[in-house]
């Protein structure tokens, strides 16, 4: 296409390595809930079509509608936490552009910028869609990738990442619940309303449970780590919802 427009050569970018991967949908159905399998297989298949290593990256960009998501990338990606290469061209999410204002796409605008400027440099763009839901990766480069562009089935992949699925979760929980993650939520006046905790049951099973709302302790939420404990579960039928009472 860029040779039909006659782009002079000096300023096409190649893409040079690429895939996608959607993670389990449901969060409760996640074996892990600190990892993302997406992110992993398509930074492996695009790295490996691009004939590229992670060390030879030059620059990245990652999605970072979160800080989480960003440590998740890190890990996923064997980056060392002092590593000096950036990870944002942009300036990150918070501050060029935003959710659902195709970040990504503004990104990979950033990246043939630069290449054109310095044509050695190979940079990488991860687009994340939803709650550690789909990944995107693409590498570009002023050269062609080593390896000819095919359109790959990466159907095994992709269906080898969901069937790691979990039973869905158990919807009237009772028993001790050992909590795997946690959030809070606040009310319009900034005090904690309550908590919202994914855990796991003693014969393994997942649920979702809250707290009540107005307890003192709750402030401790946010002050102290509860990953790891253990509290007792049991389904409320009025509220139709599984308490957690961490009292």
């Amino acid at each position: 296409m860029a040779e039909s427009l006659k782009i002079d050569p000096s300023n096409i970018v190649y893409l040079v390595g690429s895939a996608d991967f959607k993670n389990i949908g449901e969060i409760t159905r996640r074996p892990n809930l600190h990892d993302s399998p997406a992110v992993r297989e398509s930074s492996r298949l695009a790295l490996e079509q691009a004939g590229l290593t992670i060390d030879d990256i030059d620059k990245f960009d990652f999605y970072s509608c979160f800080p989480s998501m960003v440590q998740i990338i890190i890990k996923e990606l064997g980056i060392k936490m002092d590593d000096p290469r950036n990870l944002t061209i942009t300036g990150g999410l918070p501050f060029h552009g935003g959710p659902l204002s195709a970040y990504s796409l503004q990104a990979v605008a950033q990246a043939v910028s630069l290449i054109r400027k310095n044509p050695p440099l190979n940079v990488m763009v991860l687009a994340n869609g939803g709650y550690n839901s789909g990944e995107s990766v693409g590498i570009y480069s002023s050269e062609p990738g080593k390896i000819p562009w095919v359109i790959r089935d990466d159907s095994k992949v992709q269906q080898a990442i969901l069937e790691e699925a979990l039973p869905d979760p158990v919807e009237k929980a009772d028993g001790n619940l050992t909590i795997n993650a946690y959030t809070i939520l606040y009310s319009r006046t900034g005090g904690i309303k309550r908590g919202i905790f994914i855990g796991t049951l003693k014969d393994g099973s997942r649920t979702i449970a809250i707290t009540r709302e107005g307890l003192p302790i709750l402030s401790t939420l946010e002050k102290n780590e509860f990953v790891g404990r253990t509290f007792k579960v049991e389904y409320d039928p009025e509220l139709d919802r599984n308490i957690l009472d961490i009292v």
